[in-house]
């Protein structure tokens, strides 16, 4: 196989009359060959060289998929419709490929329409399923539709059956052949012999499939109690499974869990109101969904504070199970309380001097003060403050919120920046922080005598 492979030679090359896509680094070259074959192979420079078959990772081609997909998707169909002629002006680019990368070209120009369509709500894994698609035939497609997730596991089955199966594209014809329930293949899988299970992993949307993200799945579900708060749950996806966390997990009750999660989503997604137009909210919602992380979410650490405060105070006694977010916040704001009277002779220090606008809290009575003002969890935060691991500043101006810095490096740095209820501040008071803490910083305090 002639490859044209010269060492150092980046990037990714497209032969349309083979169907094969060309990936070049700076040590090795890979050579994919897609639908219906689903084979790649990989050469290094080494004084060895061959041919190795592997499985390629696209993270590249998801990303793309993620952004640009859609308009992507539009242009192909117009295409095989017959309606548009190469060359053209697409009126998303100024050149006239509207393709991304060679990546993207060979995935739409290989991979037939209804395929396409099959793999478009899924983010992750995209080589895998369309393996199992090409393996599995009508069957991997009706189960590809109806359950996701188990479509999902079965195409990545290497790393969910223990030991690892030497013939993973065998095992999934095998389990998509006659006599096999999904029941037998969840339990092949490492699931528990649950009833209705498949039915639970329904509600696991495409987009949210990750290898991690079912891992965890699979470990909740091997304790009932945990399955049985998943059973109430109309969705299981990333912003529910991030409530699951030791110390955490125990006090969730149904409701409440379901009210954390709408809580999370709805701050995560709220920006999006702020685009006019429809396509352009489409777009940020996805972005949103993909890069968020849980210590910016509010419902989140509401959960994670309150749980280290019972634990902290209360260590002798199991965690209570909440009724509902209202009960969460009083329990939380009560456990506060009880920190600031155990806690009220701490006196710190502050790395960075505050000014009119932004003033460093210097003693227990102040983190106290601030976790009523705020409904939020400074309080907690004196064994950190105490260890030269945080320091927490009260912020009054552009609007009212609570700063913590931490150590990086010889600086500090501001890790979180939280309104009331550990909401998100607006870009205004974002940026006034920024400047006072770089100019804090450009003449330091001098050094006690």
């Amino acid at each position: 196989m002639d490859t044209g492979f010269v060492k150092g030679r980046r990037g990714a090359v497209f032969k349309p009359e083979t169907g094969k896509l060309y990936l070049f680094d700076d040590h090795s070259v890979s050579v994919l060959q897609g639908w219906p074959v689903m084979r790649a192979w990989k050469k290094t420079g080494g004084e060895h060289p061959g041919w190795t078959g592997i499985r390629p990772p696209l993270r590249r081609l998801e990303t793309e998929l993620r952004v640009f997909g859609e308009r992507q998707e539009r242009y192909r169909r117009e295409l095989e419709d017959g309606q548009l002629e190469l060359p053209l002006t697409f009126e998303h680019r100024d050149e006239a490929d509207p393709y991304v990368s060679e990546t993207s070209r060979w995935y739409f120009e290989t991979t037939p329409c209804g395929i396409r369509e099959l793999l478009r709500p899924f983010w992750n894994s995209r080589w895998a399923l369309m393996t199992l698609l090409a393996d599995g035939g009508k069957p991997a497609a009706d189960l590809l539709k109806s359950c996701p997730a188990l479509a999902f596991m079965l195409a990545n089955n290497r790393i969910f059956h223990k030991p690892a199966v030497l013939r993973p594209r065998r095992a999934v014809r095998t389990w998509l052949g006659p006599g096999k329930t999904r029941r037998k293949l969840l339990a092949w899988l490492g699931f528990p012999s649950a009833a209705n299970l498949p039915r639970l992993l329904a509600k696991v949307p495409p987009q949210d499939l990750t290898i991690g993200l079912m891992l965890k799945l699979r470990a909740l579900l091997q304790e009932p109690r945990r399955e049985k708060l998943l059973r109430h749950q109309p969705v299981i996806d990333r912003a529910l499974l991030a409530f699951f966390e030791p110390g955490m997990q125990e006090m969730l009750t149904p409701r409440l869990l379901t009210e954390l999660r709408s809580d999370l989503f709805e701050n995560l997604t709220s920006e999006v109101l702020l685009y006019a137009d429809p396509e352009q909210q489409e777009r940020e919602r996805r972005r949103l969904l993909v890069f968020w992380r849980k210590e910016d979410q509010p419902a989140w650490l509401l959960l994670r504070d309150t749980a280290r405060m019972f634990a902290d105070q209360h260590s002798d006694d199991p965690p209570p199970q909440i009724r509902d977010l209202a009960a969460l916040r009083r329990l939380h704001d009560r456990l506060a309380e009880e920190f600031a009277i155990r806690h009220n002779t701490l006196v710190f220090r502050p790395p960075v001097p505050g000014n009119a606008d932004i003033i460093p809290l210097t003693d227990y009575a102040m983190l106290c003060e601030e976790s009523r003002q705020q409904h939020n969890c400074a309080a907690s935060y004196y064994d950190e403050i105490a260890a030269g691991r945080s320091f927490l500043y009260r912020v009054l101006a552009p609007e009212r919120c609570t700063l913590e810095l931490a150590p990086r490096g010889r600086r500090w740095a501001a890790v979180q920046l939280r309104t009331a209820f550990n909401g998100a501040p607006s870009e205004a008071t974002v940026l006034a922080v920024a400047r006072w803490l770089e100019a804090a910083q450009k003449n330091p305090r001098p050094p006690e005598g």
